[in-house]
């Protein structure tokens, strides 16, 4: 099996945990409270098949692109990268919902910032180890 799909659905899996805990759980009061967003657009459950489809896609991405450089990168090396790809893609998605909608507060704009360079860092790891095993097998 190809390593980026491998890498890819665990980086997937990996992502999904981490958005359930860190925005599902730790910072879901706070979002909710200081989001611009009104309470009758905000979904009481997210619909689950979007979502794990959200999360594999997101996990593809970033094996994607830690596979082509994942030539001898140490497990930080893919945390300190993945942390990059997350932020800039964070920033973009961010400073445009901010500029453009009243959906996004500058509180919520930081925050996330800080929760999607985490979880990039954590992910971009788990992704780099997953590779690095696949290549010692190859």
């Amino acid at each position: 099996m190809n390593k980026i799909l491998i890498a890819g659905i665990a980086g997937g899996v990996v992502f999904f945990l981490l958005g359930w805990l860190v925005y599902g759980i730790i910072l879901m009061d706070f979002m909710m409270a200081n989001s611009g967003m009104p309470v009758e657009l905000q979904k009481k459950m997210p619909d689950m098949l979007p979502l794990v489809i959200a999360n594999l896609a997101w996990g593809f991405l970033f094996a994607t692109i830690l596979g082509k450089w994942s030539t001898g990168l140490s497990i930080a090396q893919g945390a300190m990268r993945g942390a990059l790809i997350a932020l800039l893609v964070a920033l973009f998605m961010d400073l445009t919902m901010y500029a453009t909608t009243t959906m996004l507060t500058m509180n919520c704009l930081l925050v996330d910032l800080v929760a999607m360079t985490v979880n990039g860092a954590i992910g971009g790891a788990v992704i780099t180890w997953i590779l690095s095993l696949l290549k010692n097998r190859a």
